[in-house]
């Protein structure tokens, strides 16, 4: 039996303890929560804001649900990470605690669960099988016409995706992707040619299983030999009323097949050349890239505020105030790896930025933008107009110059580049 917390202080449990969870604890904290951190990392940022840290993985499902119960907590939260969130539903699950079932959220986790679901609810779904060799993957490439997307199942921010024009390329893309897959799985899938300029993205809040608040935005990609890489976003979206209402209702559709009950969900959609709309995913927690705090900016909802309330069982408060403000951000990236010298902004885009983080210091080692982790930083933007906003992110990369000396393997010495 479990002896729940009837003190005046309720208890939080937080899972991860990196610097992204850093206003989630401090949101907790400054609630008078009594805030319990678990991560395996003893040198995390967040230790030294909260009550009191356990040092247990936050994969080790029942490691983390023995620290629950020996603490009594009243609600379980995770932030930005899909293996975390699965965590915290199985413990939150197993005590009774405000949450949605394991099973859901284990689907929305993993690309091959995902396809299958929306597929048995008559859902769109690009058609897919998953594989662990590639010679599986020639034995069935039959029921395949190329294009076709050949991803991890479990890897998040586009990480180890290509697109494969030809079966001769399928090795190196499979290669690819299955060393980002914790667990050596490659999902094949239909190439579905899209209509919008942008990926559909963006979080949702949902409250009692009903879908209380929309943040739907455009996911800018790279336009470098990494083209499904994010890199940004942007508010308001680029959807007619038609479309936007078809986005709301198939989304509600889905949270009500899966009997998701509450917290934040990352969407990834996609019209296609018919116009019809595919899910592409549908994550069980907030967006990464900072993405509710740039919601934040553009309609005056804090979603990490309500995700704390809402995993202890608190009114959350989800009135957007739809100040129809022109946001955006960018991932300061680098096409070259090297030492880290600075980054010079382009009088046309100076005025607009409203906030910068860099994510390395002067003399760092930097990599070149092949994944989401990579990126150096990022710009939070604000325009004064949509027509403003649309001309100055086609162009961002000419107006952000990442310097870095590159190193030089004759000498071992290293040359400036820009």
């Amino acid at each position: 039996m479990v002896i729940r917390n009837r003190s005046v202080v309720k208890k939080l449990l937080v899972l991860g303890g990196s610097e992204k969870s850093i206003p989630l604890v401090r949101y907790a904290i400054s609630k008078g929560y009594h805030v319990v951190l678990c991560d395996r990392d003893s040198d995390n940022p967040c230790r030294n804001f909260v009550t009191l840290f356990v040092q247990v993985s936050t994969t080790d499902l029942y490691g983390v649900l023995e620290v629950a119960r020996n603490h009594a907590v009243d609600g379980i939260v995770s932030f930005g990470s899909d293996v975390m969130a699965a965590t915290s539903a199985f413990v939150a699950q197993a005590l009774g605690l405000p949450s949605n079932p394991y099973e859901s959220v284990l689907a929305m986790g993993r690309k091959d669960l995902f396809r299958a679901f929306l597929s048995s609810h008559g859902f769109n779904s690009p058609k897919a099988t998953s594989f662990s060799s590639v010679e599986d993957v020639l034995l069935q490439s039959n029921q395949f016409q190329l294009p076709v997307m050949v991803k991890p199942v479990d890897s998040a921010g586009s990480t180890g995706v290509s697109k494969v024009m030809e079966w001769s390329s399928l090795s190196t893309a499979f290669d690819i992707a299955i060393r980002a897959s914790p667990t050596q799985q490659v999902i094949v899938e239909e190439y579905i040619q899209m209509s919008n300029a942008h990926m559909i993205a963006g979080d949702a809040f949902v409250q009692d299983g009903q879908v209380v608040f929309w943040g739907l935005m455009n996911s800018h990609r790279s336009s470098s030999e990494y083209p499904f890489l994010p890199t940004g976003t942007s508010y308001p979206v680029a959807l007619d009323q038609e479309q936007e209402m078809t986005v709301k209702r198939t989304i509600q559709s889905i949270v009500d097949a899966l009997g998701f009950r509450l917290g934040g969900i990352n969407l990834e959609l996609m019209y296609d050349e018919s116009d019809n709309l595919y899910i592409i995913e549908l994550a069980a927690r907030n967006g990464g890239n900072y993405i509710p705090e740039l919601l934040k900016q553009a309609t005056g909802v804090d979603l990490i505020a309500a995700l704390v309330n809402a995993s202890i069982g608190e009114s959350v408060d989800v009135e957007s105030l739809q100040n129809g403000r022109c946001v955006a951000t960018y991932m300061i990236q680098s096409q070259k790896k090297g030492t880290f010298q600075g980054v010079i902004l382009a009088d046309e885009i100076k005025g607009n930025v409203y906030q910068t983080i860099l994510n390395v210091k002067i003399g760092d080692f930097i990599h070149a933008f092949d994944r989401a982790t990579h990126a150096i930083g990022i710009l939070f933007l604000r325009f004064d107009s949509v027509a403003e906003q649309e001309i100055k992110l086609r162009s961002i990369r000419d107006f952000v110059t990442v310097i870095v000396e590159e190193p030089v393997i004759e000498t071992g010495k290293f040359s400036k580049a820009i």
